[in-house]
């Protein structure tokens, strides 16, 4: 994984685009077909497409496919697992996709720092519970 500013990133949909005080985040590159992270490994923070597409999904009982979450360019994904010690998905790059990977330490030292960005998480946190709940879906820790 590389380091990049967030202020020299080209991708204005990111919710840490200008708002934050990360000088540095995680990047790094997958190629379609790649996994990001399988369930049961470590849950060490979360992740922001900067260009491309990811998929989070899990097998149910009968080994079926269940599509939980498809991410693009700015959006978060790995979210749904952030509380827990282990993630609860698999992620896959559905195309080659660049990823920033921001740390729980991080996260929570720019967000003591930046109240908009904290509020902003907040609203994005509530809009993803708003839309599960809409769906029936179970959020799974």
């Amino acid at each position: 994984m590389q380091q990049t500013a967030c202020i020299t990133c080209n991708n204005d949909t990111c919710l840490f685009k200008n708002i934050s005080s990360v000088e540095y985040v995680k990047q790094f590159y997958c190629k379609a077909g790649q996994h990001i992270f399988l369930e049961v490994m470590p849950v060490k923070g979360f992740y922001i497409v900067q260009h491309g597409a990811v998929e989070e999904f899990y097998f149910d009982s009968n080994d079926k496919k269940i599509i939980t979450h498809t991410a693009i360019d700015g959006e978060i994904f790995g979210h749904t697992d952030y509380s827990g010690i282990k993630h609860s998905h698999n992620a896959v790059a559905t195309e080659n996709t660049e990823i920033c990977f921001i740390g729980k330490d991080i996260l929570y030292k720019v967000c003591k720092a930046n109240p908009e960005l904290s509020l902003n998480l907040m609203n994005f946190f509530l809009e993803q519970f708003n839309k599960s709940d809409i769906k029936g879906a179970t959020w799974i820790a």
